[in-house]
């Protein structure tokens, strides 16, 4: 197994919260052993590289805004950068829909993203209101795909993470074949079908993965049985 393929918030840490010490340095003895890292994350690429940085990693690839963009290397400028094609007419929609948003008086934060659109709310009211007006608004395009994660909600235009993962693989030369992907969420399904040896943290079984665990302990034992294999 040459690359180990990692989704954030709810696999690698809770939203919002830091990665665990024992889980960082877990990461670095997967780097030290030669295996290629990637952080997959609706987060931008950015965001990504501060924290690779702070969790001791060097050598690791950033998926963000679930595949719109991805950076190689942690570095700012980075070794390589590159961001899926935007949808016409999607800047326009975006600038409308805050608009829409900006009218009802919710409080809301906008994460700063490349390509896609992710909504922060405060409350609970706010985030029903919310979800049923981008329901709406979403379902007007049919490029335009909405994710409700822990604590906010993304609209991205069309990309997925397996769309990022691919890009990845083709500028590494790697081979699908030779990697592992981890997640927890619906988010992480276009990866978990491009990615074999897919790993899902997924204790009810409503994802589909070749592997089903409980915990990340759990699932970052089973990245362990694969590295080193030839």
């Amino acid at each position: 197994m040459k690359t180990a393929l990692f989704d954030l918030d709810g696999t690698l840490a809770d939203p919002g919260s830091m990665v665990p010490t024992d889980v960082a340095t877990t990461l670095q003895g997967f780097e030290a052993a030669g295996v290629q890292l990637v952080l997959c994350s609706g987060k931008p690429t950015y965001y990504l590289a501060g924290l690779a940085r702070q969790l001791g990693l060097h050598d690791v690839a950033l998926i963000g805004e679930t595949g719109f963009a991805v950076q190689v290397g942690t570095e700012l400028p980075p070794r390589a950068y590159h961001e899926m094609a935007s949808p016409e007419g999607l800047a326009a929609f975006y600038r409308d829909l805050r608009h829409k948003i900006a009218q009802t008086g919710w409080r809301v934060w906008y994460q700063p993203n490349a390509g896609s659109l992710t909504v922060f709310y405060y409350d609970d009211a706010t985030r029903d209101a919310l979800e049923d007006l981008l329901r709406h608004e979403a379902a007007t395009r049919d490029d335009v795909t909405l994710f409700r994660q822990p604590d906010c909600f993304d609209l991205t235009p069309g990309t997925t993470k397996a769309d990022g993962i691919r890009w990845f693989l083709d500028y590494s030369e790697s081979s699908v074949e030779d990697a592992v992907y981890v997640g927890d969420g619906e988010n992480d399904q276009p990866a978990f079908d491009l990615v074999p040896e897919s790993i899902a943290i997924d204790p009810h079984r409503v994802l589909r993965a070749r592997h089903h665990v409980d915990d990340l302990s759990s699932a970052l034992s089973l990245v362990e049985t694969f590295v080193g294999r030839p």
